[in-house]
C-alpha cells in the first residue's frame, strides 16, 4: 500500500530541488532561435520538467541511500508521485530493478498542455571510499569510552564499542567492521642520523632540524623540544623507540611534515603544533607499541597506530583524527575531528571502501 506521508515528503522535496534545477536549465534555451522557440516550447518545457524531476530524486537519493527502500514503497506505476511546476507537471515512479535495491530506476514524466516527455535515469549501488582519517577514532580491536570522555566526530571499529553515560559521541557509531590497515614505510632514499639518547630537563630549547634516530627521548621539568621543519627539504622523519614528555612542551614549527616513528609514548605536556595543519603532525605506532596520555596535555596531529594500544585520561585533548588498536578514554578527555591530509603519507593505501553504500548516475534514456 502507498504511504501517502512518505509520498507528500518525498514530493516536497523533489519540487524545491527542481526548481532550482529546472531555472538553470531554462537558462539553456532561453536564447535560442524566437520561431523555434514558439514552435517546440511546450515538448521543450515537458522535457525538461521530467529531466528536472529524475534529477532531484537521483540528488536526493544520492544524498540518503537509507531511505531507499522507503521511495519505492512510496511510488509505483498505478500510484506514481505528481507535482506540479511553473505551467506543468510531472509524475515519478522508482522501481527497483533488482529486487535488492542495488539497481533502481528512475521514470519521470513531464507533462505541459497535452504534451509529455519521459526520461528514465538508473541508478546503482556503489560502496563509499573513505580516507583513513575520515573517523575522528578508527579501532582495529575495541572502543571502551567512560567517565566524563567525548568523541566530536564518527567512530567505528572492527571489535565492540563501549559507551558508559555520561561519555558520549557527537556523530556515528559502527562496530563489527572489517578494515586491515599497512604499516608504515620510510621510502628507501630517506637517510636517518643515529643520534644519542636525549634527555632534556630545562634550560634551552633543544631543536631537531633533520631526519634521526633516537633510542629514547625524555623531557621533564620546564623543558622544551622543537622540531624545526623549515630546516630540512622535504617531510622530517624521527624514529624513537621510548618517547616520555610526562611535563616539559614538545613543538612543531616550520611549513613541512613531521612523521613521528615511536614504539612505546607517554604524554603529559602539551604538543604544540603550530603548522596551522593537524596533517603535518603524524604520529605513528607499531603493532606492539602503546601510547598513553593522562594529565593536562594537548595534541594537534593525527595518529596512526593500528593493532597499538591507546590510553587517553585525565583532560587529554587531542584535535586532528587516529586510528588505534585497543582505545581505552576516560575521564574529562576529549577527541575532535580535523581534517587530516592523507596526502604523501608513508603507508601503501590511504583510502578504504567505507561500511555504507550509496547510489551513482548510471545512464539516462529517453522514452
Amino acid at each position: 500500500m502507498r504511504d501517502e506521508r512518505g509520498s507528500a515528503l518525498l514530493m516536497t522535496l523533489i519540487v524545491t530541488i527542481a526548481m532550482a534545477i529546472l531555472a538553470g536549465a531554462m537558462v539553456q534555451y532561453a536564447f535560442l532561435d524566437a520561431r523555434f522557440f514558439a514552435r517546440d516550447k511546450d515538448r521543450m518545457q515537458a522535457y525538461y520538467l521530467a529531466w528536472s524531476g529524475a534529477h532531484a530524486v537521483a540528488q536526493y537519493i544520492i544524498y540518503n541511500p537509507d531511505l531507499v527502500s522507503e521511495l519505492v514503497d512510496a511510488t509505483d506505476v498505478d500510484n506514481p508521485a505528481t507535482g506540479s511546476l511553473n505551467a506543468g507537471t510531472f509524475i515519478v515512479n522508482i522501481l527497483d530493478l533488482s529486487s535488492d535495491l542495488s539497481n533502481i530506476r528512475i521514470d519521470s514524466t513531464g507533462i505541459v498542455g497535452t504534451i509529455e516527455e519521459t526520461v528514465s535515469l538508473r541508478l546503482v549501488l556503489v560502496p563509499v571510499e573513505e580516507t583513513l582519517f575520515e573517523k575522528t577514532v578508527f579501532s582495529t580491536g575495541n572502543i571502551k569510552m567512560w567517565g566524563n570522555a567525548s568523541v566530536e566526530g564518527n567512530i567505528a571499529a572492527n571489535g565492540s564499542i563501549d559507551i558508559n553515560s555520561p561519555a558520549r559521541v557527537s556523530g556515528s557509531v559502527s562496530q563489527g567492521e572489517n578494515r586491515a590497515y599497512p604499516q608504515p614505510k620510510i621510502p628507501e632514499d630517506i637517510i636517518i642520523h643515529k643520534h644519542s639518547d636525549l634527555k632534556i630537563s630545562g634550560g634551552e630549547p633543544f631543536i631537531i632540524d633533520d631526519n634521526y634516530e633516537f633510542n629514547e627521548i625524555t623531557l621533564t621539568g620546564k623543558s622544551k623540544l622543537i622540531f624545526d621543519l623549515d630546516k630540512i627539504e622535504g617531510n622530517m622523519y624521527v624514529k624513537v623507540k621510548t618517547f616520555s614528555a610526562k611535563s616539559g612542551t614538545v613543538e612543531v614549527k616550520g611549513s613541512g611534515r613531521l612523521f613521528l616513528l615511536v614504539e612505546d609514548f607517554t604524554g603529559g605536556g602539551n604538543f604544540l603544533n603550530n603548522t596551522g595543519a593537524p596533517g603535518s603532525l603524524v604520529l605513528f605506532l607499531p603493532p606492539t607499541g602503546s601510547l598513553n596520555f593522562g594529565g593536562t596535555p594537548e595534541f594537534n596531529g593525527a595518529i596512526y597506530a593500528p593493532d597499538a594500544s591507546i590510553n587517553l585520561w585525565g583532560t587529554a585533548r587531542i584535535t586532528g583524527a587516529m586510528v588505534a588498536g585497543e582505545f581505552k578514554q576516560w575521564g574529562n578527555t576529549k577527541v575532535i575531528h580535523s581534517h587530516v591530509d592523507v596526502q604523501g603519507l608513508p603507508l601503501e593505501t590511504t583510502t578504504f571502501e567505507s561500511s555504507t553504500n550509496s547510489y551513482k548516475r548510471d545512464y539516462w534514456s529517453g522514452k
